[in-house]
Parts: C-alpha cells; structure tokens; sequence
C-alpha cells in the first residue's frame, strides 16, 4: 500500500518500502525507494545531495535516531561518493548486490579491450605534462567528444588522430585533454593515461580524472558497448589505484557551463550508483582549459 510522506524540505514522495528498524550490514547494497531524497552530512545534518531511484549505494553499517522537524527518523549512512551520506530508512528498500556493482564495482581491467597510445598511432606530447599530484583521486568526469560517431576500430582510431590533432595544434594543448575515451566499438582509447593531469573540466583537471565517449550524444545514448567499456574503463582506475573506489562521478556539466556530455548520456550515468548529485563548483569558463 502507498503512503504518502513529507520530507524535511517542502517534498512529497510516495513509498512503498522501508529499511528502518534493521541493521543492513557493511557492503551491503541500499536503494532508493522515492525520489528527491535528501542525503546529510549526518543524521538529521546539513543537506549534501539527493538521490532518487534507481540509485543504490553501499550501507557503512552505521544507523542513527534522531527527530527532523518534529518527526523521528533512523538514518542510515551509505558510501555516498567520497563521503559518507546519511538518508532517511523510511525512504529506503535493501537492494542485490548486482545493483550496487553497476558504474562503481571494483572492476577488472581485462573486462575491456585498451588501446594504447602506441595502436592508435599518438604524437607525443608538444610539452612534458605533469603527473597528478596526489592518487587516488576521488571524482571522475564523464564527457562526449561532439564529433562523428565510431562503431569500428579504424573508425574510432581515425577519430582519436583527429581529436589529439585540434586539441594540440588548434587548442594550443600539449596532448589530447582527456585521461581515456571510448568508442562505440567498445574499446577504451588511451589518451593521455591516468596519471597525467589532463585538460578536461577546468577547476578539477588536478583532481579528477575524465572519460570522453566519442560521438555526440545530446539525442541519443551510447549503445550497451560503449556504455559497458564506460564503466569498465573508470573501474579499471580503480584497480590501479587512480580513482577511489567510492569516487564520485559527474558529467562536465556539473563543473562547468556545457551541455557536455550530452543531454541523454548525462540523464543516463545520472541513474548510475556511483553518479554524486552533490553540488560542486560551476567554472563557467570559455572552452576547456589547462589549469
């Protein structure tokens, strides 16, 4: 049966399920179960974010009591990026496993075909580029290249030569600006390599580290294997130590005034676990810079 419940912020939500009064072990998966739901910095704390279905995240194993304009409620805390988010169980229902694996699993680098710099034919670097100053890094942006669409992979090649070439010679960059790409082909296109420090979204090209889908995908999404060679390529930074295993993802969009990486990709990875709806720093900036 529906129940319809006020949320602390003037939010309405029908729920059909409700975790509060169990004790969800550590690792184990959480859902949504309404949507606009708000995530704290701690039980009955400041608003950090909100989440909607069908995100799932990770419980900490934690859960506390506390009372919310007047109403009592049992928090849960769950990985909510690289932090700890707290929401409220009422909202909540226990997911699989395999819903938490999703965009954030700890992958495994052979679960993608890698094309290295050294295959697809790169120039070196115009200048020595530096490495990232600390890892792991804890966000992971995800963009679209807006050009034409690879589906094989000469295709793709062709569009990495392409795209190394305006961001060198055009943009006065010293390499290709993002970390790795993807091709509709489902291969992973290596572009300047994790550990450089690349020029992608301006404000965090030091802190994070991007993933471009080659292709313009404000209409459409990527097919399932470039959507799979997405997830599997962030994954694999994880299992080299890159990127935190609780990392926060975001579309450019989120960093910057673009409509990058799409109107559809962004709408898509925004259902995906490890997505962060916390608000983070706009750079409104013309073009991607190196900073």
């Amino acid at each position: 049966m529906f129940r319809l419940l006020l949320l602390s912020c003037c939010f309405v939500a029908a729920v059909v399920g409700d975790i509060t009064g169990t004790d969800p072990a550590p690792g184990s998966c959480i859902c949504l179960d309404a949507t606009g739901v708000n995530v704290r910095d701690s039980a009955c704390g400041d608003v950090i974010g909100s989440a909607n279905p069908p995100q799932c995240y990770k419980a900490v194993g934690q859960n506390v009591e506390c009372t919310l304009d007047g109403i009592l409620y049992e928090f849960h805390a769950v990985e909510f990026g690289a932090t700890t988010g707290w929401m409220a169980g009422i909202y909540l229902v226990m997911g699989s496993d395999s819903q938490c694996a999703g965009g954030g699993g700890p992958g495994v680098c052979s679960e993608v075909e890698q094309v290295s710099r050294a295959q697809w034919g790169a120039r070196p670097p115009a200048w020595a580029i530096d490495p990232l100053p600390s890892k792991p890094v804890g966000m992971g942006f995800t963009h679209h290249t807006v050009t034409a669409f690879c589906y094989t992979y000469d295709e793709c090649v062709a569009q990495m030569i392409s795209i190394q070439n305006y961001h060198i010679d055009s943009n006065g960059w010293p390499d290709i600006g993002y970390n790795w790409l993807v091709g509709e082909d489902g291969r992973a296109y290596e572009g300047r390599g994790w550990d450089k420090i690349g020029a992608h979204t301006y404000g965090y090209n030091d802190v994070a580290v991007a993933v471009s889908v080659i292709g313009d995908f404000t209409s459409r999404v990527p097919n399932a294997a470039a959507q799979s060679a997405l997830v599997n390529i962030f994954n694999c930074a994880i299992q080299q130590g890159i990127l935190a295993s609780n990392y926060e993802m975001f579309g450019h969009r989120d960093g910057g005034c673009t409509a990058c990486p799409g109107d559809q990709l962004y709408a898509l990875i925004r259902t995906w676990p490890q997505y962060s709806f916390r608000d983070i720093v706009n750079y409104c900036v013309e073009g991607l810079l190196e900073d």
